[in-house]
């Protein structure tokens, strides 16, 4: 008997270095979410780059010669700028060794936004081994240069090595530390402690607070917690439709559990009005972005004819997309 997978709406626990610090599939540990080009003593560089890179490819090549000149001088500013356009492709082909390397020079001679960046290299695999030690070390040189983003990484990132060291006690301090300090990652990590009791003593009331400040500080993930916690009512009064907004919310914001869940929640009829088109549309988006319990669930509306047109052919394709992904049992059946 074929089914849905309606009860699987589970916490976001994660397990760094698998798919892995949840925050992790499509977060960058940059709060901007992609490499810094910013500096306060970039304005020369960065002024005539947004000024003439972007319009003149004669000046691009121009500006980039530049940047080579100087920063074969030992001139950091050039080493980093030219680490960007390296990173980025932008003005010279892309090429992540490269760029490391620049950071590195950048990094090395005194530029602490080239120390940032390089870190997240290391935190990333990009261009270079992966190496979280070392990109912790690095954001905590550009802490000390006055990068206050820099400042949160190093705690966050920290707080990750202590909790793969199994110091748990320590690595909620860090996360405390982070999210004070206003790095959203950190709140939501540090909700993941609270919700399991982990270096902290349990309080569910206390993860949903900062699964809270996580969301609506930009991590989805947040919001795909505190989602399950009103639909669940843990540390929350239950709420259906709060938890159907919230699902919405992380959906929206690329998080493929939250689109699931709301999913489920218009299959089910549970916080919204059931419609099971937008439910096969939802649990669709989701598979397509690699989430193979909506797969199965998507799956099952092709084979059941629920919200989309009766087809075993492609019910069977998405059981074994799903099969293969890890999901669904008796896999030979299908």
């Amino acid at each position: 008997m074929k089914r849905l997978f309606i009860t699987t709406i589970y916490m976001i626990i994660p397990c760094f270095l698998h798919s892995e610090l949840y925050a992790s599939e499509n977060k960058q540990l940059n709060t901007s979410q992609e490499i810094t080009t910013s500096s306060n003593d970039m304005s020369l560089y960065e002024s005539e780059k947004n000024a003439d890179m972007k319009t003149d490819q004669s000046k691009v090549i121009a500006q980039t010669e530049r940047f080579e000149k100087d920063c074969n001088k030992g001139i950091g500013i050039a080493c980093y700028n030219l680490g960007n356009l390296y990173y980025s492709g932008q003005g010279a082909k892309q090429d992540l060794e490269m760029a490391a390397d620049l950071y590195k020079k950048a990094c090395d001679g005194g530029n602490f936004d080239g120390c940032y960046n390089l870190a997240y290299l290391y935190y990333s695999g990009q261009g270079v081994k992966q190496d979280l030690e070392m990109a912790a070390d690095l954001y905590k040189k550009a802490c000390d240069g006055g990068n206050k983003d820099a400042c949160q990484n190093f705690n966050y990132l920290y707080g990750i090595i202590h909790n793969l060291n199994n110091d748990h006690n320590t690595s909620a301090d860090l996360y405390k530390k982070a999210c004070d300090e206003g790095d959203m990652d950190g709140c939501y990590h540090l909700g993941n402690a609270y919700y399991i009791g982990q270096g902290v003593k349990q309080d569910l009331e206390m993860a949903a607070d900062l699964y809270k400040k996580a969301c609506y500080g930009g991590n989805f993930d947040g919001c795909y917690n505190l989602a399950y916690l009103y639909y669940s009512g843990q540390g929350v009064k239950q709420d259906l439709e709060m938890a159907a907004d919230l699902y919405k919310k992380a959906c929206y914001g690329s998080n493929t559990d939250g689109c699931n869940g709301l999913g489920n929640a218009y299959y089910s009829g549970q916080g919204v009005k059931q419609d099971l088109e937008m439910a096969a549309d939802l649990y669709k988006k989701a598979c397509d972005l690699g989430n193979m319990i909506s797969c199965y669930n998507l799956a099952y509306l092709y084979y059941s004819g629920q919200g989309v047109k009766q087809d075993l052919e492609m019910a069977t394709d998405l059981y074994k997309k799903a099969c293969d992904g890890g999901i669904g049992e008796d896999c030979n059946t299908h």
